[in-house]
């Protein structure tokens, strides 16, 4: 299991079980929405789609 913390400008990733941190990406440009996450490709692993205004 994961953890999706979504900040200002920041994305960050943990594993639900240690709190380590897996992925931490930077964003251009705070979020409009919610995040949408699904399975868009159909690989058995959740898309996160996070829009910004740049």
């Amino acid at each position: 299991d994961h953890i999706l913390l979504i900040g200002w400008y920041s994305v960050t990733v943990l594993d639900a079980t240690d709190g380590s941190i897996l992925v931490q990406h930077i964003l251009s440009s705070p979020p409009l929405s919610k995040p949408v996450i699904s399975d868009f490709t159909d690989d058995s692993s959740n898309d996160i789609i996070i829009q910004t205004q740049h």
